[in-house]
């Protein structure tokens, strides 16, 4: 169970495709921190949670750095409650004490870095129109060179404006050594059949790079290209939308939300589910733990072949985009079906070739 806490809803940067509406300094105090807690503690309690031996807490917001102080704080609280910690971050503020307590804490990160400078400065900027790549980029580096483990995640970000440099972007930093990267398209732009068909020959060079780098016998994380190999590999059951039953965001005035992609949509009634000083609603807590309003809802997806594959039932982004949570983005669903397709290549010709790489990965599947 992952406990997003928005650390404030200001930002140091000004990004075009960001979803979470008007910045504001508001921030989490430290003096919420036992609330903060207790409700934790009430919240897992719930049947409908799926995990409730493994509690994550990830710093977001807006920019989570910029309230270092509750960061900090929190950890120093529950640092032997055995949780996990992570960062979600953009990476202007990383310094040398930041570095130090990610080590000690064993803190996971994940930074936003949409590519190469070109890419990254036209949607990433700082409000002086400046863009923001040279700073990103050396900060992600100093992070790598001294990070506790072998790898932190990369959040790329690509628009119908970048998605012709998306095979690029992604190999470029897989040569400068960021090895595990999540990329995902902007659904908040509209997407057009160009669009469509353009990221068609994207994830095809994509999915050629997967296979490179796998036969120089280096491991590498490429989430559409992963996510799909390990459904269809491991048997996985269908992707389900995690809102409230593995993931809860807590706002800087304590209200609850399904999760940090309503961040933006607070205004509306029925997505604030609750809050930390109060108690939480189970009744609209409940339209999220239903599959049944997707199957009535959704008739081109209901006949898909790549149905049960499909993650198409992210409650936030149908908000967003369809203005209705149980409602698929036709594009979405697009976008998607090209990355399984893809996956799908890839690993019959990995398992073909008998990549040495990947079977290790599978060693459980394929040792026999």
């Amino acid at each position: 169970m992952t406990f997003e806490l928005v650390t404030t809803k200001e930002c140091n940067l000004n990004c075009k495709y960001c979803f979470e509406g008007k910045k504001q300094k508001h921030y989490l105090s430290v003096e919420t921190i036992p609330s903060i807690l207790k409700f934790i503690n009430t919240y897992i309690e719930n049947d409908f949670i799926y995990n409730k031996n493994i509690i994550k807490i990830d710093f977001n917001g807006g920019e989570a750095l910029l309230n270092k102080k509750f960061i900090t704080e929190f950890i120093n609280i529950t640092k032997n409650n055995g949780y996990n910690y992570s960062i979600t971050t953009n990476g202007i503020l990383i310094d040398d004490s930041l570095i130090e307590l990610i080590n000690k804490h064993k803190i996971d990160i994940q930074m936003s870095l949409d590519g190469k400078e070109k890419t990254h400065n036209l949607n990433r900027k700082f409000y002086n129109e400046q863009g923001s790549f040279d700073i990103t980029f050396s900060k992600a580096k100093k992070l790598k060179e001294r990070f506790w483990k072998k790898d932190f995640s990369i959040s790329l970000v690509f628009t119908p404006d970048t998605v012709s440099y998306l095979a690029e972007n992604i190999e470029y930093l897989l040569e400068n050594g960021f090895h595990n990267i999540s990329f995902c398209a902007c659904l908040d732009y509209k997407w057009d059949a160009n669009n469509i068909k353009e990221f068609g020959i994207q994830i095809k060079k994509i999915g050629k790079t997967y296979i490179e780098f796998l036969e120089k016998g280096e491991q590498i994380y490429l989430s559409q290209i992963n996510n799909a190999i390990d459904i269809v590999l491991h048997n996985y059951p269908k992707p389900q939308c995690s809102a409230c039953t593995d993931t809860i965001a807590i706002l800087p005035n304590g209200n609850i939300l399904p999760c940090g992609g309503f961040v933006g949509c607070e205004n509306e009634d029925e997505i604030v589910i609750g809050n930390i000083n109060k108690t939480f609603d189970l009744a609209k807590i409940s339209d999220y733990l239903s599959p049944q309003q997707f199957i009535t809802q959704n008739e081109e997806c209901n006949s898909c072949i790549l149905n049960k594959r499909c993650h198409h039932d992210c409650f936030a982004v149908n908000n967003r985009i369809m203005h209705n949570k149980y409602k698929t983005c036709p594009d979405f669903c697009k976008l998607n079906q090209l990355s399984i397709m893809e996956a799908d290549l890839v690993t019959d010709h990995l398992i073909r070739t008998k990549n040495k790489t990947f079977l290790e990965n599978y060693n459980e599947l394929f040792k026999k």
